[in-house]
Parts: structure tokens; sequence; C-alpha cells
């Protein structure tokens, strides 16, 4: 059907001829799995389970409402110490207020050493990204592909509504105060803060290939983040808290904003530009005030990626010291040490410092790969792993050693 419609659109609501979808909410009970793989149900998550194995509230009695299939219903409750409690920051990280220009914002409230949790977040709503309608019919072809557009649209107001309608007073209210770029172009007032609000996961996934099986996350604090080319943060999804983890993806000052992308790094800064449109979004952060400079620098960063597409870390086919710091210096002055590009060329840097025998610079890059890890999943830093290059070291001193050329820290 191609992409949805943004911006001022002209004739939006139902055509004429077309009623108002006629829908009814589909969820018989909270600890019910047997629905098909593919129905649609609404429900309220996450639950856990006592320790006599039944179904109750999670620890952090803070509730989602979810518009999800069926498949990912018991993919949820099956998740070992699912309704875990919520992880917090040591202390108050950030805070909410106006953002020059851009609405609200969050900011660093102290000094935030990269890989440090600034907030974990449940959603308030969760939905399918493919928006589709559950008209008992097919909508009517004789439709140009914009009506369509605009039933499909109608269509999913009423279906999001009957989730919304199910959230508890304080969590609407907070939904309904976020930011709305779609009020234009037929989107209603939810399907517009949910196509603006949004973040997604490879974790909520169903069956479906590529983006036909993905869900969108709407969050209260996180959907408050503001957009950068250079983002100083990550969010990851943790499944066992139901959670959006926020940690700092680089050294975060106190007062500085703090910073999502709403689009592809490693794009030109005309190509971001047109992206951000759909969110009546101007950026002007460094990158995208010196083009000249900086589009090289991405394009150098987008073919190391291109050139390592998919590939594992430890299938990464070595380079020469010199080109690895010619395209870390790229990532670095771009801020972007959130993409796996940036890990790559790290992990590279971090095995040929241990050929050379080099210790000291090894175990720098190791520790920035294994901050990168604890961003991107959580995964806790380990300084044995620092310590030994995740085991690099011990390979290399083996060769080094019988090569007589081990430099010692």
């Amino acid at each position: 059907m191609g992409p949805l419609p943004y911006g001022l659109v002209e004739k939006t609501g139902l055509p004429p001829g077309v009623e108002k979808l006629k829908y009814e909410n589909t969820e018989f009970s909270a600890g019910r799995l047997d629905y098909a793989p593919m129905q649609k149900i609404h429900t309220t998550q996450p639950l856990r389970y006592d320790e006599r194995d039944r179904l109750t509230l999670p620890l952090d009695p803070v509730m989602t409402e979810c518009y999800i299939s069926g498949f990912l219903k018991r993919k949820i409750l099956s998740t070992p110490g699912i309704g875990s409690r919520m992880l917090r920051p040591s202390s108050t990280m950030h805070r909410i207020s106006e953002s020059p220009g851009k609405g609200l914002g969050m900011f660093a409230t102290k000094d935030i050493p990269a890989g440090e949790l600034i907030v974990a977040d449940r959603p308030l709503l969760i939905f399918p990204r493919n928006i589709a309608t559950q008209r008992t019919g097919a909508v009517p072809l004789h439709l140009t592909m914009h009506e369509m557009q605009q039933v499909i649209l109608n269509d999913t107001e009423v279906i999001y509504k009957a989730s919304v309608d199910r959230m508890e007073p304080d969590r609407k209210e907070a939904f309904f105060k976020l930011a709305n770029s779609h009020t234009d172009d037929g989107s209603g007032p939810i399907v517009g803060r949910v196509r603006t609000n949004g973040f997604g996961s490879a974790d909520m996934m169903d069956l479906g290939e590529g983006t036909a099986g993905q869900y969108t996350i709407i969050c209260d604090e996180l959907s408050r983040l503001n957009h950068s080319c250079s983002p100083n943060t990550k969010h990851f999804w943790d499944m066992p808290t139901f959670c959006m983890q926020l940690r700092a993806t680089r050294h975060i000052k106190k007062d500085e904003e703090l910073t999502t992308t709403y689009c592809d790094l490693m794009e030109s800064a005309a190509d971001r530009q047109a992206t951000l449109d759909a969110y009546q979004l101007k950026c002007d952060c460094a990158s995208c005030a010196n083009p000249a400079i900086s589009d090289p620098r991405r394009r150098k960063c987008r073919e190391w990626g291109n050139q390592n597409d998919g590939r594992v870390l430890a299938d990464l086919d070595p380079a020469p010291l010199n080109r690895l710091l010619d395209v870390f210096k790229a990532y670095i002055a771009e801020g972007l040490e959130e993409t796996i590009g940036y890990s790559q060329v790290v992990f590279l840097l971090m095995n040929a410092y241990a050929e050379k025998g080099d210790v000291q610079n090894m175990r720098v890059y190791a520790k920035r790969l294994s901050l990168w890890k604890h961003v991107s999943n959580g995964d806790p830093v380990d300084p044995r792993e620092i310590e030994t290059g995740f085991g690099a070291l011990a390979v290399a001193e083996m060769a080094l050693r019988l090569k007589g050329k081990l430099k010692r820290k």
C-alpha cells in the first residue's frame, strides 16, 4: 500500500460510503495462552509466576497495555524471570524540561559516565508496527490509494482505542501528553502519538520476516528523548523486567540534553533530513550544520559497515592498523558510538594491538567493546574480559613469545 502519509494532507477521514469499523475487544483471560499464533489480542502485561507457578502481578505493579499476537503473548510469558523487578539507576540521572524549539526533552542532572543506566521505562503501550484493518471484508477495491490509507488510519484508531481505554487513568493521561507529529495527515490522536513516539526491538517480533512482524513500543519518559544525528544514549529492550533501558553511550556532562536518533545515521545530512521531515523536525546538530565535513566521514563509516554487514565479530577480516584507526576516528568524530560498525572496528583494534603485544592499547579498546556490549544489551562489564582482551591476549601472547616480540605493559 506504500508508506503512510505525513504532513498536511487533504481529504482526510473515511471516504464516502465507508462506515466506521465495528470492533470488539479480544482477550478472554489474562492467563490464556492457546490463541492462534497470528491472532491479535488486547492483553495487559507483564505478568509473572509466583512460587506456586500461578500467574500474578509483576513485582513492580506498573502495567503495559498491548495489542499483540498469540505467538508474542506466549513468548512473553515463557520468558524466564518475566515480571522481575525493574532496574533503578544509582541516583536520579535526568530531568524532563523544555528544549529550545523542540518542546520537552531529557537532560542530565549530573555527569553520567559511559555505560551508566539512566532510566528503565516500562511501556505505556505496545502495538504492531505495521498498521492493518480488522474489517470482515477487504477494504473496497474501488478506492484510491490515498482513500485506502485513510481507511487504514481510521480503522487502526478504533482498534488502538480498545487498548487505550484499558489503561489506568494516570497512564492514559501520560500517553495523551506525548507529542503528536501527525495532526494533519488523517492519523487520529492515538495513532498520531504512536507513530511519533514508538521504539522498536528485535525481541518484540512475530514470526514474519523483515518488518512484517515488528512492534512499536511507546514509553513515557523515553518518548521525551529528542533527536540527534550524534546520539549520546542507546536503548534496548529487557524482556524479564519488561522495560526499555536507556544507557549513556559516552560521557555525558551535567545539563547536556540526552538524545536518541529518529533516522539512519549512516545517510547523508540531506537524506537524514528527508526522513526527519515526517516528524516536522529540522535537525541542527553539528553534523547537519557542517555536511561538507560530516558527510565524507559518515560515508567512510557507512562503507565500513557495509563491508561487514551481518557478520559476527569473530568472523571479521583483519585490516591494517592505520585503516582501523582512521575509521575509528571517523566514528568518534561523528558521535556514532551506538552503532554496530563502531563495535566492529573497536573489536579489530583490540585484536590488532594484542597481536602487536601492545597490552595497554589492547585493554583500551577491550574496555570500549565491553562498554558497547553493556550499553547494547545489558551484558555486565567484566574486568577479566578487559584484562584479557576477551581471550585475544592469550592467543596473541603465545604467537608473540614464539617470535620473541612480546611487549610488556
